[in-house]
C-alpha cells in the first residue's frame, strides 16, 4: 500500500492485520512505526572537468524536490555555500586551475555532504589534499581494472530491498586505474570491490564522515550509467538502479540526529 502523507512533521502509523481462521499467536499482528514528512527543496551541484554520462544518470535519479546544476572546468567555480550536496565527478582533475581556490571553498563550507566519484581522471595528490578520508595513489601497474559491485552484508546504515541486492550484483563493471590506497576513517562499505570474481575487502561505493562532520560517499570508478541502462534492460524500469543511489543521496542530507 502507499500511504498520501501531504503535512510535515513526524506521523505515526499503526498496521493491524486481521487472524485468519485458526491462527494461533496473533500478537506480531498489529505494528506501530513513524515516518517523518520533509518537504524541502535541495539544491545540488555537480562539478566536473567536462560532460560524462554518469552525470545525466546520477542527475535523473534526484527527482522534483532538488534544483540541480552542472558545472565545467571552463567555468567559474560557484559559491559552495548556496548547495546542499556537492557531486564531483573526478575532480580535483588533472591539471586543475583553480585547485586552490577549490580548496579554500570546502574548508569554508565544511559540513557540505559530498558524493565523490573517482576515476581516471582524479589527481590523486590534489585528492589527498582536500579530504582527510581516503588516501590513493597510483598502483605499481599502469592498468585499467574492470571491477564488478558486490554488496556488502554488513552494510547496516539503511535498509536495501533484495531485489535490488540481486540486480546490483551483476551489474557490469566500473572503470578503475590500478590505485593503492587506505582509508583513514571508518567506511561503512555499501558495495565491495569483486575482481575476477574475487571480493575484496575494499569499498566501490562507502559512506564515512570526518572529524569536520562533514558526510562523504566516495564512489571508486566510473561508468555507473551502464548500470541504469543494464537495469532498464532487464527489468524495463530503472527502480533498481534508482533505489541504491536515491537512498544513498537521501543518507547524505540526513541530519545527523535524525539518522
Amino acid at each position: 500500500f502507499n500511504l498520501n502523507l501531504k503535512d510535515e512533521g513526524v506521523k505515526q502509523i499503526d498496521i493491524q492485520i486481521k487472524a485468519i481462521d485458526k491462527e494461533q499467536i496473533t500478537n506480531n499482528n498489529n505494528k506501530r512505526f513513524f515516518i517523518e514528512v520533509i518537504d524541502k527543496q535541495y539544491k545540488a551541484l555537480f562539478y566536473a572537468k567536462s560532460p560524462h554520462p554518469d552525470l545525466g544518470s546520477l542527475k535523473n535519479i534526484l527527482g522534483d524536490h532538488f534544483e540541480v546544476e552542472t558545472v565545467f572546468s571552463d567555468k567559474e567555480l560557484p559559491d559552495l555555500k548556496n548547495y546542499d550536496i556537492l557531486f564531483l565527478h573526478q575532480v580535483p582533475y588533472i591539471g586543475m586551475h583553480n585547485l586552490s581556490d577549490f580548496d579554500k571553498a570546502l574548508r569554508d563550507n565544511k559540513k557540505t555532504p559530498i558524493f565523490h566519484i573517482i576515476g581516471g581522471e582524479t589527481d590523486f595528490e590534489a585528492f589527498n589534499k582536500i579530504q582527510p578520508s581516503m588516501k590513493i595513489d597510483k598502483g605499481a601497474v599502469s592498468s585499467v581494472l574492470n571491477i564488478k559491485p558486490h554488496y556488502n552484508q554488513n552494510f547496516g546504515l539503511f535498509s536495501i530491498d533484495n531485489k535490488v541486492i540481486e540486480s546490483v550484483n551483476a551489474f557490469p563493471p566500473l572503470s578503475l586505474p590500478h590505485l593503492e590506497f587506505s582509508l583513514n576513517s571508518n567506511h561503512d562499505m555499501l558495495l565491495q570491490m569483486n575482481i575476477n570474481d574475487v571480493i575484496m575487502q575494499a569499498p566501490l561505493l562507502s559512506f564515512t564522515t570526518d572529524n569536520e562532520g562533514r558526510k562523504n560517499i566516495y564512489l571508486l570508478g566510473t561508468g555507473v550509467w551502464k548500470w541504469k541502462l543494464y537495469n532498464y534492460y532487464n527489468q524495463k524500469n530503472h527502480d533498481n538502479f534508482e533505489e541504491l543511489f536515491t537512498k544513498s543521496v537521501k543518507y547524505l542530507l540526513t541530519e545527523k540526529d535524525k539518522e
